[in-house]
């Protein structure tokens, strides 16, 4: 009666592990989104008083680009930008808009750095994907890339 007992109780606790394994994998897979925007949007940077100064910060959307998710835009110098994915790298939710000189993703609590996008408090092990960009000073048109 005990070797049945035993064998009934470590046959229960492989079928635990066993169904609880692909939950674990799945978790910590969905922990590392990865964002990669197709095509290009161009922003008039003179429609955004925020980025009238070094340092301010602003987010736009366009459905067609970064999977209709917002775009970080932070000015670093006169005539140089930072633009950040707005989907979070940890579960791929959207961020909220720049506040305070930090970005906020609500679905989790994790919080970004505006001046480089890196995380300032997780659960988000990284940062906030870098977009490439290239500004016209003549135009004033920030073209934004994936």
């Amino acid at each position: 009666m005990n070797d049945r007992r035993e064998f009934l109780k470590k046959a229960g606790l492989l079928l635990g592990v066993g169904f609880t394994l692909p939950i674990i994998s799945n978790v910590l897979n969905s922990c590392n989104s990865t964002v990669n925007p197709v095509g290009s949007i161009t922003v008039k940077i003179t429609d955004y008083p925020a980025l009238s100064n070094i340092g301010g910060a602003t987010s736009v959307t366009n459905a067609g680009f970064n999977q209709g998710a917002r775009v970080i835009i932070v000015r670093t110098s006169s005539t140089t930008y930072n633009t950040y994915s707005g989907i979070c790298p940890h579960a791929g939710c959207g961020v909220d808009p720049p506040s305070n000189n930090q970005i906020l993703c609500n679905c989790h609590g994790s919080i970004f750095s505006t001046s480089n996008g890196s995380v300032l408090r997780g659960p988000a092990r990284s940062g906030l994907p870098l977009l490439s960009n290239v500004f016209d000073n003549t135009t004033n048109i920030l073209t934004i890339t994936g």
